[in-house]
């Protein structure tokens, strides 16, 4: 929709294609559609930090190089989020649903998505 909007946009997945664990057929014509634009897809890539810089924009390093001046970063984490490695209980508490302010970056959380 950001996209289509007019929005520049990217979507990184981790793997091959989109909702990898649901039907296939749906999974492949998904991915096949979003590849066609207007949304930029990165496959295999992972996400290694987030950084704002001195004009408020972010950073986003991957595996795969570095996407410079993001606006915004909705990041879905998954039905089963990796993110025990981060230790966001340490930071914020619960994330089941909060707005917050961390190190500077503004930050809301909602169950498996963080928008920051």
């Amino acid at each position: 929709m950001l996209g289509s909007l007019g929005s520049e946009t990217h979507l990184l997945i981790r793997q091959d294609g989109v909702l990898r664990t649901f039907d296939t057929t749906m999974s492949e014509a998904l991915t096949d559609a979003i590849d066609k634009g207007p949304v930029e897809l990165h496959r295999r890539t992972n996400v290694k930090s987030v950084s704002k810089n001195d004009r408020g924009l972010l950073k986003v390093e991957t595996d795969n190089g570095v996407l410079n001046d993001v606006d915004t970063l909705i990041w879905a984490i998954g039905r089963k989020p990796h993110t025990d490695g981060l230790n966001l209980d340490l930071l914020v508490g619960n994330v089941d649903c909060f707005d917050e302010n961390l190190c500077g970056l503004h930050c809301v959380f909602v169950k498996d998505v963080i928008l920051w």
